[in-house]
């Protein structure tokens, strides 16, 4: 669950795109993502899959998968909606 109770959030600028460093904390562990591109313009967010396997976030039968295309070409990504 990726939460931000009332903080303000600490941003770096790096050749003017933001960065921000993100906790996901998935049952009972935690992990921080740093640096994380903050895109105000995206329809959703992409995190690895090998970082987030390490909290047990994994691919499974139900999950769909896409094909995602930007600057450097294209990539397959599975989605999966954290509660």
């Amino acid at each position: 669950m990726v939460r931000v109770p009332n903080r303000r959030v600490k941003l770096r600028l790096d050749g003017g795109l933001p960065f921000v460093t993100i906790e996901i904390g998935w049952e009972h562990s935690s992990l921080m993502l740093k640096p994380v591109l903050l895109d105000t313009g995206s329809a959703s967010t992409l995190l690895s899959a090998d970082r987030l396997g390490t909290l047990g976030i994994k691919l499974e039968p139900k999950d769909p998968i896409h094909r995602i295309v930007g600057v450097g070409g294209s990539e397959f990504v599975y989605c999966k909606r954290l509660p």
